[in-house]
């Protein structure tokens, strides 16, 4: 196969599956893994992907999220700075409390490093990983939400979860997102979106937890406004003329 219809066949793929580890595309290309990292380098400079470690994720000609990330893609991705994000905002969380935690990689993390600070706290999720990983703790409630799971990122999917979750009022909800600006903050579904959306509602406290380069991203729809959360917690490649204009609402960036 020729350098150029291989560069062309890697991006009908990740077009299709949206994105794909570097181990994935050796196999399925037959190459090496220094091959495909740079055809990934060649499809990136034509704006075509985003590199992540690991792996890519398609973005396409208008530079667009569109679905959910392949969770093999994501948890492999800046382990350091999800993990220094998520010693960060234990300074907002005390025994006893109620959490909505949002899915995603990030908050995966975060509810293992709470089981090491605090016996006692409830949690409602919407990710199954996340839910199994806080019934380790023998004095945690825990909450699952019902309905459809997603065979891709192991949550809630569906209205179902929506509902039930607007019958509970909780201390803090730590919200992921596939992007923000000073705009909003975004998904990639309107099930998504009105879970996330109900999360806020039901919350005293609301903290966005988003590594940067979610700051450089696009997505379909915006779940809430920045002004909706009380904190932002980012990494340091966030994209800083977007922090400037997010520091001029009432938002606390840590």
């Amino acid at each position: 196969m020729l350098a150029q219809e291989r560069l062309d066949r890697i991006a009908d793929y990740l077009k299709l599956s949206q994105s794909a580890t570097v181990k994935e595309l050796s196999q399925e290309f037959g190459v090496s893994e220094v091959t495909i990292r740079k055809d990934l380098n060649e499809l990136e400079s034509k704006g075509l992907i985003e590199k992540v470690f690991g792996g890519a994720i398609w973005l396409g000609p208008d530079q667009l999220i569109r679905t959910e990330i392949k969770p093999d893609v994501k948890q492999d991705t800046r382990q350091e700075d999800k993990a220094r994000l998520v010693e960060e905002v234990l300074e907002n969380i005390s025994l006893g409390d109620s959490l909505f935690l949002d899915n995603g990689t990030t908050n995966r993390l975060l509810v293992a490093k709470c089981r090491q600070y605090y016996d006692v706290l409830t949690i409602i999720t919407c990710d199954l990983t996340i839910a199994l990983e806080a019934t380790q703790a023998p004095n945690y409630r825990v909450i699952l939400l019902a309905g459809e799971l997603s065979n891709l990122s192991k949550t809630s999917r569906d209205f179902a979860a929506v509902d039930r979750l607007r019958s509970y009022r909780v201390d803090t909800a730590i919200m992921g997102c596939d992007s923000f600006s000073k705009e909003g903050v975004y998904t990639t579904s309107n099930e998504k979106a009105a879970l996330k959306s109900s999360a806020l509602e039901i919350a005293n406290h609301r903290i966005l937890l988003a590594t940067g380069e979610k700051s450089r991203r696009r997505s379909l729809l915006r779940y809430a406004p920045m002004t909706d959360f009380d904190k932002l917690y980012t990494s340091q490649d966030a994209d800083l003329d977007g922090l400037h204009d997010i520091s001029h609402l009432e938002i606390k960036i840590c």
